[in-house]
């Protein structure tokens, strides 16, 4: 990893998304001090003082917000997937696979959120990129402009549906996709794919890799410390 970027930084802790920093937090009150104290008579007026008072405790605090939304536009997230597929793609068992290909990623090409996604000349996927030895191993790569848009488009649209089948056509991996944050414009090439999902596989969720269940929000010091030079450019775009 020392070639990439310097370790000590992925050792900082993950947070949900989007995160809020403890110091904006606001303190939880009990109920009855929400409540106006234990005796109390319910009317109307007592129903609409404790809304008001439930809301004020409990609405998130907007400069943490606007604050998370300028960085998320300073970055995307980048996303590769691998798959070994069970027969070649001209096999009859990969037939439901192959044939929705085209409409899978004009979906892509359509989706809110949608920046770019990994092409061969030959066709408008990556179906004929070999990126290992394996020529049974498929990759898919894609960038967008925030983690909500892509999960949208991988568990809200007709993509689901193919994510529900995906054991008909593919072998059982145990780490098979991975994200991280990219800056804006910037397109990941097939190496560094792999490296990240290497990556992954042998040290778990990072700064520098890591999935839908743990995400990790982008820090301006880890990438301004990654050395983008040591990924080999993309050979397809």
């Amino acid at each position: 990893m020392a070639e990439f970027v310097n370790n000590s930084l992925l050792k900082r802790s993950p947070i949900g998304f989007p995160p809020r920093p403890p110091l904006l937090r606001r303190a939880q009150p009990s109920a009855e001090i929400l409540l106006g104290g234990s005796n109390f008579q319910v009317s109307n007026v007592d129903c609409k003082l404790f809304l008001i008072k439930v809301y004020r405790a409990y609405r998130p605090v907007r400069c943490n917000l606007n604050f998370w939304r300028g960085k998320m536009a300073k970055y995307q997230i980048a996303q590769v997937n691998i798959g070994r597929i069970k027969a070649q793609l001209d096999d009859p068992r990969m037939a439901g696979f192959v044939a929705r290909l085209d409409e899978i990623n004009a979906l892509a090409d359509n989706s809110r959120g949608f920046v770019w996604r990994l092409q061969t000349p030959e066709s408008n996927n990556n179906t004929y990129l070999r990126p290992y030895e394996d020529d049974r191993m498929l990759l898919n790569m894609s960038v967008w402009e925030s983690v909500e848009a892509l999960k949208e488009y991988v568990y809200r649209t007709a993509h689901a549906e193919l994510l529900r089948q995906r054991h008909e056509w593919f072998e059982k991996i145990s780490v098979y996709a991975a994200l991280w944050w990219v800056p804006a414009g910037h397109l990941p090439g097939v190496d560094e794919a792999k490296k990240r999902l290497a990556y992954l596989e042998a040290h778990g969720p990072t700064q520098f890799a890591f999935t839908f269940k743990l995400i990790y929000p982008p820090d301006e010091q880890f990438q301004q410390n990654i050395d983008w030079s040591s990924f080999r450019p993309c050979p397809a775009t």
